[in-house]
């Protein structure tokens, strides 16, 4: 080689020996070239530059001896008494021959056919890979503190190597480079590369905050789909691969298979997958590399969007990127800008698959396939139970399989499965809603026969939600909608609230209810939007949501008369629609059934109306929340379900009154407390106690026998009653 400060000599002989035989193959081997090719053209430069003229070559590895043993290692392939220039072009068809010897494809080659690019792309990344160049271009450049090259610096390296113009205008445009500073004049431009770019070309894989890189050999074959939508997805793998369109946009719930068949169609275009979270904030600024990314990796790039109804995301234009893809949600929009896809063919349309919810027959044979030799006999009744999503299945049976064996069982038990489902996803759910524990049987509700039989209505309809269906006329073949929407109205304390947590113990559902102060909020348009979050997510996860005072959210309109009222009308609009097509279980509570919008009245499909309980119904209330062994009078016990007219709710507060008592006193509730903790009920109220003229431990009223008290209730003792209020 030679030496530093010597005169080009004579040009290389055009021969092309197996110099770089040596060299890795694949794209750690290619990038290392590349950057053996860009040191050669920086020393070219500094060799060029006029002596005393900042520095040349010589006082250059006087300075920085690092750049000398670049030199000296690169020196053992090149050829002996030749000139800068000569060896840049001798270099360049060694580039030229290793690539036609490797029949592997080479994530270089792929994103920049042109070796003037990819040369000034790694000329521009010698500082990424060692920080010391950062000094180096400091110093030529007279800039202190700066650490990479300016734009009029990489330009004249490469003119001065004898490259055409243009490189660096293609990789700003492509976004592999970037400027850190664009107020600044042009020439005077930093240029950096981003990280995860810079990895794709030194053969890395990338992975980010807000995207995600999968490999082909992970994405699933297309027929591990559903066989109508395997047949979809080869038909749009063709549609791509042939240019008839320009992106790919499958719709489904977030727990739905729409990233796998999204990633079965980058399998068979022979690609991997780059997965964007489309709604991150840093989406948005890194949309300018992802095309050149995407190239880099061989990657179908996918962007994973759920607006909410009446919203549109906007997917960016990826330049050179080839077909994109769009995993979205059923509700909103999703926009293509101008440029997505494949270039020259911006007018080419999209390709829409639609994945529907699955059956219990599909659920079941997505549970067997997923547990594997874990799966327990009865998987029918866990694909009838859990009405989940494909997704959501998979991840389950991989918890409920990793329990059981844990647990050294061969199959995995119902409670494992229901302990699986309890862990997914519920993070989403619990930041709108609160989780209730669902207990109790029919038994423990005291409430009317008509109310008792509204709600096995609506036990019914939960458990036949999927079956129904099928026994309907052709009327219905319209109305696929699966959901159960109830209504519970009635005064505070009539046991609504516990009829929902019977409901959902029964139908062995986990139950939620909609934290009214997460979800209200001043801002416009973020309460629909929470709304849709929870019942999105609580549709998903098959609970049974409990939208607990719903006269706050279910208003009656009203008349336009300013920006409130119509903004509250839109809140009213909007629950109205997403409540129509709810497919989970949605029970509404309220006690001002005035207030509510007849609208959601006609919606609703039962309608429970809970009324105060009458004097032999407070009595069994008192029965069932006092202890077995308390010792109050039983006809004193009578006397009080008859005179005291008090909900359901009063006299389980009432009653926890009195053992706190007996606590005190040490004993078992006697009559006194049971009294004491009645007039503290009322006093809540403001209203007067039947009991407060009585002495308690003195005789009971000939008027509260036991037949006195059944002919109160046959005659009507719910007027009675009311006299004592």
């Amino acid at each position: 080689m030679a030496t530093p400060d010597s005169k080009p000599q004579a040009s290389i002989s055009p021969a092309l020996p197996a110099a770089f035989a040596d060299v890795q193959e694949g794209p750690a081997g290619h990038f290392r070239l590349h950057f053996f090719a860009a040191i050669l053209c920086l020393a070219n430069y500094l060799y060029h530059l006029k002596q005393g003229e900042r520095h040349g070559l010589g006082r250059a590895l006087e300075a920085f001896p690092f750049l000398g043993r670049y030199l000296n290692e690169l020196g053992r392939y090149l050829p002996e008494r030749s000139g800068w220039r000569a060896s840049i072009t001798w270099m360049d068809r060694q580039i030229a021959a290793w690539e036609r010897d490797r029949e592997r494809e080479l994530p270089l080659a792929r994103a920049f056919p042109s070796r003037a690019e990819r040369i000034a792309l790694l000329f521009i990344g010698l500082v990424e890979e060692d920080s010391r160049f950062g000094a180096l271009f400091a110093a030529l450049e007279e800039r202190p503190g700066a650490r990479r090259p300016t734009l009029e610096t990489v330009e004249a390296v490469m003119a001065g190597a004898g490259f055409p113009q243009g490189a660096c205008a293609r990789l700003l445009e492509c976004g592999a480079v970037a400027a850190v500073d664009t107020e600044a004049p042009r020439a005077e431009w930093e240029l950096r590369i981003p990280l995860p770019v810079w990895l794709a070309v030194r053969g890395e894989t990338p992975q980010g905050d807000w995207f995600r890189f999968v490999g082909q050999g992970e994405l699933p074959p297309a027929d591990q789909l559903p066989g109508d939508i395997a047949a979809e997805v080869l038909r749009a793998a063709e549609l791509l691969r042939d240019g008839k369109a320009a992106a790919l946009i499958v719709r489904g719930s977030p727990g739905s298979d729409r990233l796998r068949a999204v990633g079965s169609c980058a399998r068979i275009l022979g690609r991997n997958l780059l997965v964007v979270d489309a709604g991150a904030p840093k989406a948005a600024l890194g949309a300018h590399w992802l095309g050149v990314l995407a190239t880099l990796t061989g990657s179908l790039p996918v962007f994973q969007a759920d607006p909410p109804p009446g919203e549109t995301h906007t997917i960016p234009a990826l330049r050179g990127a080839g077909p994109v893809a769009v995993a979205c949600g059923l509700f909103g929009g999703v926009v293509l800008e101008t440029g997505c896809g494949v270039d020259g063919i911006e007018g080419a349309p999209a390709v829409a698959i639609a994945l529907p919810r699955l059956g219990p027959e599909e659920r079941e044979a997505v549970w067997r396939a997923s547990l594997g030799e874990f799966a327990p006999a009865d998987l029918r009744a866990v694909s009838e139970r859990y009405r989940l999503p494909s997704g959501y299945i998979r991840r389950a049976a991989k918890l409920a399989a990793a329990r059981a064996g844990l647990a050294g069982r061969a199959t995995v038990a119902l409670e494992d499965i229901r302990i699986a489902v309890r862990l997914l996803g519920r993070e989403t759910l619990e930041t709108l809603a609160t989780p209730l524990e669902p207990a109790g049987s029919w038994s423990d509700l005291v409430a009317s026969a008509a109310v008792l039989t509204r709600l096995r209505e609506v036990y019914a309809r939960c458990r036949h939600r999927e079956r129904i269906s099928g026994a309907l006329g052709r009327a219905f073949s319209t109305q696929s909608n699966r959901g159960v929407r109830a209504l519970f109205t009635g005064p505070s304390g009539t046991g609504k609230t516990l009829a929902a947590k019977i409901l959902a113990a029964e139908l062995g559902m986990d139950l939620y209810r909609i934290d009214l102060s997460a979800v209200v909020s001043k801002f416009v348009g973020e309460t629909e939007k929470n709304l849709h979050r929870a019942l999105t997510a609580a549709e998903e996860l098959d609970v049974v949501l409990l939208l607990d005072e719903g006269d706050s959210l279910l208003a009656r309109r009203s008349e336009v008369r300013g920006a409130n009222d119509r903004y509250a009308n839109l809140e009213t609009n909007f629950l109205l629609q997403r409540l129509e097509g709810y497919e989970g279980i949605a029970l509404i509570t309220t006690n001002a059934m005035e207030n509510i919008d007849p609208a959601f009245q006609r919606r609703m499909d039962v309608v429970v109306a809970f009324s105060p309980p009458g004097p032999g119904e407070r009595l069994a209330i008192w029965r069932l929340h006092l202890p077995a062994e308390h010792a109050v009078d039983p006809e004193f016990l009578e006397r009080v379900a008859l005179e005291c007219v008090l909900t359901g709710g009063q006299i389980r507060s009432a009653a926890q009154h009195a053992a706190l008592l007996a606590l005190e006193d040490g004993g078992r509730i006697q009559s006194a407390h049971l009294k004491a903790a009645v007039q503290a009920e009322y006093r809540k109220t403001g209203a007067l106690c039947p009991l407060e003229s009585d002495d308690a431990s003195g005789p009971v009223d000939r008027r509260s026998s036991p037949a006195a008290f059944m002919q109160a209730i046959a005659v009507g003792g719910r007027s009675h009653g009311r006299r004592g209020r």
